[in-house]
């Protein structure tokens, strides 16, 4: 605990860091409900979706007895392995993981319809759920988000993990901070395996849940986080507070490991520090915090929008803290010119965010934007290279792109102990291979369009042993053989009662 007292000695600001112990037994563990949920949109192609996959896989791997869980994913719309949560069994996990393997980038970000799947998932215990977004976090309808979650938390725990450099921090705290969870970055340029690990071994030991920190003898006031975060291994507690009067008393931090309780009580007045500087400000700065992520803000009235800007106002400018309403400025007067050249405008290109495929904004293989009606980028194909905003047009550097070319999958003839719905979602986690492999031929003649029917066999560990084209209308062939090349890699589930599956699978492609 340290604490910096005011100008006047009658009182301050504290701040108390709960630390929680560096390993814990396994018979300390409780069985957990995971909701895994990975944002499939067009711009984690590439590296942020195989980190993703990577930290998905080793969560499932390493699943508990006790546990529970389903895999989601949201892009255009919102699909996964069901409704209900699964109970962790060979059969589950080998599911699970040929699902995930499946999974591409592709499509709009319509993360609403994520969180609401995710927060809808029927509750199977009295465990502690614990739902797990991994996304690059590119939206900007962060209101519309955080009114949702308050909505439909509950008492669900959200964690998040922004894959990627150019991640939206504000969405991802704030999701963790109404969750009472924490948020983990992850730079593409570091190594996978050891990011996964520390990201696996925080979930896996909850030290003490529903955390409460109450104060004996001492008048405190506005604390923040209003509402604690659990305690994790190798992920402390940081609680800010203002305090009147002279500093005395005790702390006294509360929570559950599984069903029993536990007090921990930390004296105030023995670690004080008079050369404490700095914490007036970090408590500004959760204050603020805790105002803008206040949910009902999204539906509230003008006046009490207004009054809520004045509040972090009056806070910025009374603690020196920043916000997106105020700002310190140094003037330089200073001339750089002389006041008579005329400039020069010049195009910029804008860089990709680091490990974004090329795929997900080049116009020749560019991928179906969103509709932009709940602030979802949509990332168009024309032209040029460049995502675009709205109705999914890409503004490149050759003009303006329009909509992209079709793919659409038609009723498939199973033969086997396959389900076709498992079959058809796994196709369409890969449709963005089909789409490629289209474009290759519109490279070459652009007004080619047709139904291809590939018939592949899945054999009785999932794995496509036989692909060809059966038939098709188009005039080029390759583009048939791409497709029948594609489907060879995919991975499907194990059919049930063993066998081999026969599947004769349309397509129809058309260029707009």
């Amino acid at each position: 605990m340290q604490a910096q007292p005011d100008a006047d000695g009658d009182g301050g600001w504290l701040t108390l860091t709960v630390q929680p112990p560096t390993r814990l037994d396994t018979e300390d563990l409780p069985g957990r409900e995971l909701v895994f949920v990975v944002d499939a949109s067009g711009s984690m192609m590439g590296a942020p979706m195989a980190m993703a996959k990577a930290t998905m896989r080793r969560f499932i791997d390493g699943l508990g007895p006790d546990d529970a869980f389903t895999v989601l994913r949201f892009s255009d719309d919102v699909s996964g392995l069901g409704d209900q949560l699964l109970p962790r069994t060979d059969e589950n996990i080998e599911r699970a993981l040929a699902y995930v393997d499946g999974l591409e980038g592709e499509g709009g970000t319509h993360m609403t319809a994520g969180i609401r799947a995710a927060l809808g998932v029927p509750r199977r215990s009295d465990r502690v759920r614990y739902v797990v977004f991994l996304t690059d976090g590119y939206i900007g309808n962060e209101a519309e988000v955080f009114e949702l979650v308050g909505q439909e938390i509950g008492d669900a725990r959200i964690f998040a993990m922004g894959v990627g450099t150019s991640v939206n921090r504000y969405l991802l705290d704030g999701l963790a901070r109404m969750g009472r969870g924490t948020v983990t970055y992850v730079d593409l340029e570091q190594p996978t395996e050891p990011v996964v690990e520390r990201i696996y071994d925080k979930l896996r030991q909850p030290a003490l849940v529903d955390l409460v920190v109450a104060f004996d003898g001492l008048e405190v006031h506005d604390v923040a986080p209003s509402r604690m975060p659990d305690l994790f291994v190798g992920e402390p507690v940081v609680v800010f507070a203002r305090y009147e009067g002279p500093l005395r008393g005790r702390a006294v931090v509360q929570g559950r490991r599984g069903d029993a309780r536990v007090e921990l009580p930390v004296s105030l007045h023995a670690v004080r520090d008079e050369d404490v500087d700095g914490v007036r400000s970090m408590w500004a700065r959760e204050q603020i915090d805790e105002l803008q992520l206040d949910p009902t803000l999204a539906f509230a009235s003008d006046a009490r929008r207004k009054q809520r800007i004045e509040q972090v106002t009056a806070l910025s400018l009374e603690h020196r803290v920043i916000t997106e309403y105020t700002a310190f400025v140094a003037a330089d007067e200073s001339r750089v010119i002389d006041g008579h050249s005329r400039g020069t405008s010049v195009m910029q290109g804008v860089d990709l965010a680091a490990g974004m495929a090329h795929e997900a904004t080049w116009g020749h293989l560019g991928l179906p934007g969103g509709d932009g009606s709940d602030g979802s980028i949509g990332l168009g194909s024309g032209g040029g290279s460049g995502a675009g905003y709205g109705k999914g047009h890409g503004a490149g550097f050759g003009g303006r792109g329009s909509r992209m070319p079709r793919v659409r999958m038609a009723s498939a003839q199973v033969k086997g102990s396959l389900d076709a719905v498992i079959i058809r979602r796994i196709v369409r986690a890969h449709r963005n291979e089909i789409r490629h492999c289209y474009n290759r031929g519109l490279a070459l003649d652009p007004t080619i369009a047709g139904r291809v029917v590939i018939q592949f066999v899945i054999d009785v560990l999932g794995n496509v042993s036989v692909s060809t084209v059966a038939s098709t209308e188009l005039p080029d062939e390759a583009v048939g053989q791409c497709m029948a090349n594609a489907v060879k890699r995919w991975r499907f589930p194990k059919a049930e009662g063993g066998g081999h599956v026969l599947v004769n699978y349309p397509f129809v492609l058309s260029p707009k």
